[in-house]
């Protein structure tokens, strides 16, 4: 019987242990601020755009996880839920427009441009094969 409980405060510590793991290093990770975020890259939008529809893999390597300052007119402003995008639009594809799409973080639309030059700043995600993506972005 003392084997049994051994193995039971040997349980116990070890998932103690895996808890206190999780809030530290997951649920207490300090979250990036993204308007005061470094840019790491500062490039034209049609370039971006360009660079993923030619090679996506090498453009995904060098632009993916990065904070991007893309300069281009944003043709376009799309309201899904609660989130704002603005578009950038360079082709026209098989399913619609195709450019760039930036995920506005809160209240940036105000400063937003239509059928102008702006700078937005964001985090490169990927690409969906038709659009860029860029989260959190914000106008500069």
């Amino acid at each position: 019987m003392k084997i049994f409980w051994r193995i039971i405060l040997a349980l116990g510590i070890i998932i103690a242990l895996v808890v206190a793991y999780f809030l530290v290093f997951v649920y207490f990770k300090p979250h990036v601020d993204y308007l005061k975020a470094e840019v790491d890259i500062e490039i034209a939008g049609e370039q971006l755009y360009r660079e993923f529809v030619d090679d996506p893999l090498q453009a995904a390597k060098t632009y993916n996880g990065k904070v991007l300052l893309v300069e281009g007119v944003v043709e376009n402003i799309e309201y899904l839920d609660d989130m704002t995008i603005a578009v950038m639009i360079y082709d026209d594809g098989f399913f619609g427009k195709e450019g760039i799409r930036f995920t506005l973080l809160e209240g940036q639309e105000k400063y937003l441009l239509t059928g102008r030059l702006n700078r937005l700043k964001g985090y490169c995600t990927g690409f969906t094969g038709a659009d860029v993506i860029l989260e959190h972005a914000s106008v500069h």
